[in-house]
């Protein structure tokens, strides 16, 4: 009789744990945007679990990759590549501001600069972190 009852609720436990596998939030897919312009210049990856944002410059045209990260019309923070292949990364475990708000939902911006201060061919996209 107990090894019934404990067989049952063996069974009982087996089927909750592989029906929470089953129901599970799906894995949230990495989120890529390219700068507007017809060369490569460009691209930014935003990745809601961990909160990570990555810039990378494809182009030696004398203009660097600013990515930035808006809540509302509020700049949270930015991060900057500069150079031909080069890729710059921020985190929610670097702490502060790269610990997004989970839920909320952010305003992600990628564009290219040559330093003169005017941001030039932005691409923006709404994500949730």
């Amino acid at each position: 009789m107990k090894t019934k009852r404990w067989l049952a609720a063996a069974g009982m436990s087996l089927a909750l744990i592989t029906g929470s596998f089953l129901f599970a939030a799906p894995a949230m897919a990495d989120t890529w945007i390219k700068t507007s312009d017809d060369n490569p210049g460009g691209d930014l990856m935003f990745k809601a679990y961990g909160d990570i944002v990555e810039v990378c410059d494809l182009q030696a045209d004398g203009f660097y990759v600013d990515g930035r990260v808006y809540y509302g019309s509020t700049l949270i923070y930015k991060i900057q590549a500069h150079g031909n292949d080069t890729c710059t990364m921020a985190r929610a475990s670097q702490g502060g501001s790269h610990d997004l708000v989970e839920g909320r939902e952010y305003r992600i911006v990628v564009c290219l600069d040559n330093a003169d201060g005017g941001l030039r061919f932005c691409r923006s996209i709404n994500q949730t972190a």
